[in-house]
Protein backbone atom coordinates (compact mmCIF):
# COMPACT_ATOMS: atom_id res chain seq x y z
CA UNK A 1 0.00 0.00 0.00
CA UNK A 2 2.84 2.15 0.31
CA UNK A 3 3.72 2.29 -2.95
CA UNK A 4 0.68 3.24 -4.14
CA UNK A 5 0.65 6.00 -1.64
CA UNK A 6 4.29 7.32 -2.71
CA UNK A 7 2.72 7.06 -6.61
CA UNK A 8 -0.01 9.24 -5.65
CA UNK A 9 -2.82 7.56 -4.83
CA UNK A 10 -4.91 7.88 -1.72
CA UNK A 11 -4.93 4.59 -0.12
CA UNK A 12 -6.64 4.18 3.64
CA UNK A 13 -6.79 0.84 5.81
CA UNK A 14 -8.31 0.26 8.41
CA UNK A 15 -8.31 -2.30 11.01
CA UNK A 16 -11.10 -3.55 12.40
CA UNK A 17 -11.52 -6.48 14.80
CA UNK A 18 -8.59 -8.34 12.92
CA UNK A 19 -9.95 -7.47 9.28
CA UNK A 20 -8.11 -4.41 6.94
CA UNK A 21 -10.55 -2.57 5.38
CA UNK A 22 -8.86 -1.02 2.48
CA UNK A 23 -9.98 2.00 0.39
CA UNK A 24 -8.04 2.25 -3.11
CA UNK A 25 -9.79 4.74 -5.17
CA UNK A 26 -8.20 4.83 -8.74
CA UNK A 27 -8.36 8.06 -10.04
CA UNK A 28 -5.81 9.64 -11.34
CA UNK A 29 -4.61 12.51 -9.18
CA UNK A 30 -2.19 15.16 -9.94
CA UNK A 31 0.33 13.28 -8.25
CA UNK A 32 -0.04 10.22 -10.13
CA UNK A 33 -0.58 12.11 -13.34
CA UNK A 34 3.35 13.89 -13.04
CA UNK A 35 4.85 10.38 -11.68
CA UNK A 36 3.08 8.97 -15.14
CA UNK A 37 4.47 11.32 -17.24
CA UNK A 38 7.93 10.95 -15.11
CA UNK A 39 7.59 7.11 -15.53
CA UNK A 40 7.34 7.63 -19.54
CA UNK A 41 10.15 10.13 -20.07
CA UNK A 42 12.81 7.99 -18.03
CA UNK A 43 11.26 4.67 -20.16
CA UNK A 44 12.20 6.43 -23.50
CA UNK A 45 15.49 7.80 -22.71
CA UNK A 46 16.39 3.78 -21.47
CA UNK A 47 15.25 2.60 -24.67
CA UNK A 48 17.44 5.28 -26.72
CA UNK A 49 20.49 4.50 -24.73
CA UNK A 50 21.67 1.89 -26.59
CA UNK A 51 21.39 3.97 -29.94
CA UNK A 52 22.69 6.91 -28.60
CA UNK A 53 25.61 5.48 -26.21
CA UNK A 54 26.22 2.40 -27.06
CA UNK A 55 28.66 0.41 -25.57
CA UNK A 56 29.13 -2.62 -28.87
CA UNK A 57 28.17 -1.63 -32.21
CA UNK A 58 28.07 -4.52 -35.23
CA UNK A 59 28.98 -3.11 -38.59
CA UNK A 60 26.83 -6.04 -40.83
CA UNK A 61 28.37 -5.66 -44.69
CA UNK A 62 32.18 -4.00 -42.91
CA UNK A 63 33.97 -5.15 -46.08
CA UNK A 64 37.90 -5.21 -46.69
CA UNK A 65 37.42 -3.12 -50.33
CA UNK A 66 39.29 0.65 -49.91
CA UNK A 67 37.14 2.97 -50.79
CA UNK A 68 33.44 0.51 -50.38
CA UNK A 69 31.03 1.74 -47.92
CA UNK A 70 31.55 -0.89 -45.51
CA UNK A 71 35.22 -0.43 -44.96
CA UNK A 72 34.60 3.71 -44.56
CA UNK A 73 31.98 2.84 -42.11
CA UNK A 74 34.00 0.40 -39.98
CA UNK A 75 37.32 2.30 -40.20
CA UNK A 76 35.17 5.43 -39.39
CA UNK A 77 34.53 3.93 -36.27
CA UNK A 78 37.70 2.39 -35.26
CA UNK A 79 39.73 5.50 -36.06
CA UNK A 80 37.14 8.27 -34.05
CA UNK A 81 37.69 7.35 -30.53
CA UNK A 82 34.91 5.13 -29.92
CA UNK A 83 35.39 3.66 -27.46
CA UNK A 84 33.17 0.21 -27.08
CA UNK A 85 33.73 -2.92 -28.72
CA UNK A 86 33.77 -3.15 -32.80
CA UNK A 87 32.11 -6.55 -34.55
CA UNK A 88 32.60 -6.04 -38.49
CA UNK A 89 30.45 -8.93 -39.77
CA UNK A 90 30.74 -10.01 -43.43
CA UNK A 91 30.17 -14.02 -45.04
CA UNK A 92 33.56 -13.32 -47.08
CA UNK A 93 36.39 -12.29 -44.43
CA UNK A 94 37.59 -13.50 -41.74
CA UNK A 95 39.14 -10.49 -40.23
CA UNK A 96 38.59 -6.23 -41.76
CA UNK A 97 41.11 -4.27 -40.80
CA UNK A 98 42.66 -7.00 -38.59
CA UNK A 99 39.73 -7.53 -36.20
CA UNK A 100 38.14 -10.77 -36.84
CA UNK A 101 34.90 -11.01 -38.83
CA UNK A 102 31.87 -12.57 -38.27
CA UNK A 103 29.81 -14.44 -40.94
CA UNK A 104 26.37 -13.38 -39.29
CA UNK A 105 25.41 -11.17 -36.22
CA UNK A 106 24.21 -14.88 -34.99
CA UNK A 107 27.88 -15.64 -34.57
CA UNK A 108 28.80 -12.47 -32.66
CA UNK A 109 29.89 -14.07 -29.08
CA UNK A 110 28.40 -10.81 -27.11
CA UNK A 111 25.66 -8.69 -26.97
CA UNK A 112 25.27 -5.77 -29.81
CA UNK A 113 23.81 -2.28 -28.65
CA UNK A 114 23.61 -1.26 -31.81
CA UNK A 115 23.66 -2.74 -35.76
CA UNK A 116 24.57 -0.89 -38.33
CA UNK A 117 23.96 -2.01 -42.15
CA UNK A 118 26.72 -0.79 -44.42
CA UNK A 119 25.52 -1.98 -47.84
CA UNK A 120 25.27 0.01 -51.14
CA UNK A 121 22.67 -1.04 -53.53
CA UNK A 122 23.50 -1.82 -57.06
CA UNK A 123 20.96 0.23 -59.34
Amino acid sequence: MNVFRDYGFHVTSELDVDVYHVIFPIAQTATVARKEIQRERVSMLISLRSILYPRSVAIIGASREPGAIGQLVFQSIMQNGFSGTVYPVNPFATSIMSVKAYSSILDVPDTVDLALLSYLLQQ
